[in-house]
C-alpha cells in the first residue's frame, strides 16, 4: 500500500538573463530539473 503525497509548489523563479544566454539548442546549461524556471516543492505525507 502506497501513503498519499500532498505537493504544495512554495516558489517559482525565473532568470531572464540565463534564458536569453543559454535557453537554445546551439548552448548548453544542464540540470536535473529547469535550471531556468527552478521551483521549490513541500511533500507532506498524508495519513489515512
Amino acid at each position: 500500500m502506497m501513503n498519499k503525497v500532498k505537493i504544495t509548489a512554495v516558489r517559482k523563479t525565473e532568470y531572464p538573463d540565463l534564458m536569453e544566454k543559454y535557453e537554445n539548442p546551439m548552448s548548453a546549461m544542464i540540470s536535473c530539473n529547469d535550471g531556468f524556471r527552478p521551483v521549490s516543492f513541500y511533500l507532506e505525507v498524508l495519513e489515512d
